[in-house]
């Protein structure tokens, strides 16, 4: 094998494509996220590729996503999705920050400085039997460490509302 044979092998195994759509399948008793991928350089359109994903950390890219795909020996029927991105759906940070996001809006952005800032448009939900915070808890500007009631009684009466 000379030279350019082997570049044009080594090229053969390593291509950026497009999703064009995605799809669980359940059936083996296991969940394996597979991708319709379309390679632009070649136009050609892979069915059932495998989408690979770190460990503890799930998700399913949009159509219109780019994809990172290596074909295993060069093998173009033999790919298998390496990395996922869509710049049409992004969150800024600054160097050193991390988030996870969705293309909605709703993210987890773990910001310097200690902060971690959760953004979700309808809810949040924490199923738990026990919630523990250190620290204070403020919502809606009231403070769940510092505020006061009014309408204090003896006995046992209801206070008035928390104030400020």
């Amino acid at each position: 094998m000379n030279a350019r044979q082997l570049a044009g092998r080594v090229g053969m195994m390593i291509g950026l494509g497009r999703i064009m759509a995605t799809r669980t399948d359940r059936a083996t008793g296991r969940s394996t996220l597979t991708a319709q991928v379309k390679l632009p350089e070649t136009g050609e359109v892979r069915d059932d590729t495998p989408v690979l994903s770190l460990y503890g950390v799930s998700s399913r890219p949009r159509p219109g996503a780019d994809a990172a795909v290596l074909f295993l020996g060069g093998n173009r029927a033999a790919g298998v999705i390496i990395a996922t991105d869509d710049g049409r759906f992004t969150i800024e940070l600054a160097e050193g920050e991390a988030a996870i996001h969705t293309h909605d809006g709703s993210h987890v952005h773990v910001k310097l400085g200690g902060k971690i800032a959760v953004k979700a448009a309808v809810e949040v939900t924490m199923d738990t039997p026990v919630l523990r915070v250190t620290g204070d808890v403020v919502a809606s500007g009231i403070s769940l460490v510092h505020h006061r009631h009014g309408g204090v009684q003896n006995g046992s009466g209801q206070t008035g509302e928390p104030n400020a």
